[in-house]
């Protein structure tokens, strides 16, 4: 196979994935300029962070306002998942140079992971690169171009109609998605009440401290509670 023909695959593989991020991309925009970002510093966010939840999460703290390294480690935390992805994926691109490893770690999420793990695993002709280009870059491009719409839109809603209610809704529509087993309620609901006694913690460090609790509680519930 060419690489256009592997990178044309590609794309055609994430092309029916590529509506879910319209809304998000919506939402960040329109909530980034809501809570005083600059239309250029949203769209830069979106196009060098390229990480919806961490984004979402990381505007929710902006708007408090939480310290700096608060709202850094959070975006860390949220983003630990990459790091297991890298990991897995990490001996189908050990042929490709620096600069390519540069750019498939910047386009790195969680279909073009699954897509491009499935493929490699199965087709060892197809191109590495190409491929992995092809499931990548158009979901950066579709987060990019739907960010730059909710901008356009939130900078016309009156700065009187606060829209920041908007990302706890979307944070609880992705929670629900995941609640598929015990040891997930489990680390939620621990999550969520420590969570609320957060709110008394100084420099918002609540939000850290819960989301490592119920982390914590879910991989004990998941190793001995329901085995």
């Amino acid at each position: 196979m060419s690489a256009q023909s592997d990178f044309t695959e590609g794309v055609r593989d994430v092309s029916p994935l590529l509506l879910g991020y319209l809304p998000f991309g919506l939402i960040t925009g329109v909530t980034a300029v809501g809570i005083g970002m600059s239309s250029l510093e949203a769209v830069a966010m979106s196009t060098l962070m390229f990480s919806g939840a961490a984004q979402l999460a990381a505007i929710e703290l902006m708007a408090q306002p939480a310290p700096v390294a608060v709202i850094v480690f959070t975006a860390l935390l949220i983003n630990l998942r990459f790091s297991m992805f890298s990991a897995a994926i990490a001996p189908h691109m050990q042929a490709l140079s620096h600069p390519w490893k540069f750019v498939s770690g910047f386009l790195l999420s969680t279909p073009s992971f699954v897509l491009s793990t499935a493929m490699f695993e199965t087709d060892q002709s197809v191109s590495r690169r190409w491929y992995y280009l092809g499931t990548g870059l158009p979901i950066w491009i579709v987060w990019v171009l739907s960010t730059i719409v909710g901008v356009v839109i939130g900078a016309r809603v009156p700065p009187e109609l606060q829209l920041d209610f908007v990302i706890p809704l979307v944070f609880i529509v992705l929670l629900f998605k995941l609640l598929d087993g015990n040891a997930m309620w489990v680390a939620a609901v621990v999550a969520g009440i420590l969570s609320l006694f957060g709110e008394l913690a100084p420099f918002n460090l609540g939000l850290i401290f819960a989301s490592l609790s119920g982390m914590a509680a879910g991989l004990l519930a998941d190793r001995w509670w329901f085995r």
